[in-house]
């Protein structure tokens, strides 16, 4: 089933409703269980994460971030309204499938096994395409990571923030 170009709008848009959450969200998640994403959505993240935030992660402890990013990943969306939880559902099991990922990305290769370049590619056709549904499916998915990675202090740094303002009594 196909998300319709609603569904993906109201992702998109409660994706960036979540980017000021998202700090509280991930600080306040201490379990390594996955509440949302299942294993094969954690190796579609762990293709696309490294594309999305190339430049903002460390060289060192690299790996750790991107399993960071995707453990906070998956509270985040364990806190998104039940609707927005079945859409991304059936984003992550279209892109899942191998015949539903060939067209909806041209890529056939299992995503353990693609090159960044190729998972940078077929994000910028989605970013670009003058179908309304990628599109959104790429803003969705960008909001959501960059979200989470900037939600999180091992991030601050690297774009010069301190934090936030101390809380005075």
């Amino acid at each position: 089933m196909l998300l319709s170009r609603r569904q993906l709008l109201v992702h998109a848009l409660q994706g960036g409703a979540l980017l000021a959450g998202a700090p509280a969200l991930a600080l306040a998640e201490t379990s390594m269980a996955s509440r949302f994403l299942t294993e094969a959505d954690q190796l579609i993240l762990a293709a696309v994460v490294p594309v999305i935030l190339a430049g903002a992660l460390p060289v060192e402890g690299r790996k750790a971030a991107i399993e960071g990013v995707i453990r906070d990943l998956d509270s985040a969306i364990a806190h998104l309204p039940e609707r927005t939880r079945d859409e991304l559902r059936q984003l992550f099991e279209l892109l899942d499938g191998r015949l539903s990922r060939l067209a909806l990305t041209g890529l056939w290769a299992q995503w353990a096994e693609l090159r960044p370049a190729q998972v940078e590619e077929f994000l910028g056709e989605w970013r670009e395409s003058y179908l309304d549904l990628l599109r959104t499916a790429y803003a969705g998915l960008h909001d959501l990571i960059l979200g989470v990675w900037y939600g999180t202090p091992a991030a601050w740094s690297g774009i010069g923030y301190g934090g936030p303002p101390p809380i005075l009594d």
